[in-house]
């Protein structure tokens, strides 16, 4: 318990969550724009 600072400042271990957050929350937005960029259309989101 008292070493669990070590195991969360981990730069691999943030790493991980973050990427998991990083596509989770922005999987739609991802889909979208690989269907944009196949089919060649342009979006410019602000």
């Amino acid at each position: 318990m008292f070493n669990m600072h070590k195991f969360i400042l981990n730069g691999y271990i943030q790493w991980a969550f973050a990427s998991v957050v990083q596509f989770y929350v922005g999987k739609r937005y991802y889909i979208n724009a690989y269907r944009n960029l196949k089919i060649k259309v342009q979006i410019w989101m602000f």
